[in-house]
């Protein structure tokens, strides 16, 4: 993994080699690495092995590496997996999702995570959901994500929506997880939404 701090077209053969190799801890880090190479070698390459890997999680860790890549075509593919693919990777391309928006202000992402995130089927993949529009710094998913913190009946989701706002950083989601701090019934998302504050660096949190 440490091969994506110094790229070079031999590092990348080598990676090309182990991403689709027999060893699944090796395809994993390939992987990985592959996520901070030169866009136009590596994301045809990560593209391919997503669609010939069966395993879970490696495939996730390619959704993620494919996120990293950013760029139009990488987004479409996300959205396409979001859209059609199996469940167990879509809380998996959400989180790319989030990555490849995060340093680009993509809209069409943004509206992406936030409207199928709507439809999620399980807590866990509305969590990622949830993540991903924070990585994205989706502006108009405070509202929603605010709401679940204050409203839902599931502490993990709960949890998941104080990690979002922070992610997102912006007044209203400070303002939500402030408000929250001192109504909330379960310790372990009070601890969420402590560390969800620090993240702001406001010294008046310190008291909260």
């Amino acid at each position: 993994e440490s091969l994506r701090a110094r790229p070079s077209s031999a590092a990348l053969l080598k990676l090309f080699s182990l991403v689709s190799g027999p060893d699944i801890e090796l395809r994993r880090s390939a992987a990985l690495a592959l996520g901070g190479f030169d866009r136009d070698l590596a994301l045809p390459e990560l593209m391919t092995a997503f669609g010939a890997e069966m395993e879970p999680v490696t495939r996730g860790f390619l959704l993620i590496a494919i996120g990293e890549q950013g760029g139009e075509v990488a987004r479409s593919f996300l959205i396409d997996v979001l859209r059609r693919r199996d469940a167990t990777v879509r809380p998996w391309a959400a989180l790319g999702l989030g990555i490849l928006t995060r340093g680009s202000d993509d809209q069409l992402a943004k509206d992406a995570l936030r409207v199928l995130g709507k439809v999620a089927r399980s807590q866990e993949a509305a969590g990622a959901y949830w993540i991903g529009s924070g990585l994205a710094r989706d502006l108009q998913a405070v509202e929603p994500i605010a709401k679940i913190l204050s409203g839902a009946a599931d502490p993990r989701q709960r949890t998941y929506a104080a990690t979002a706002l922070a992610l997102i950083g912006d007044e209203r989601a400070h303002a939500a997880l402030a408000a929250r701090a001192t109504s909330e019934g379960s310790a372990s998302v009070r601890v969420a939404i402590a560390r969800s504050l620090s993240y702001f660096g406001r010294r008046e949190d310190a008291a909260l």
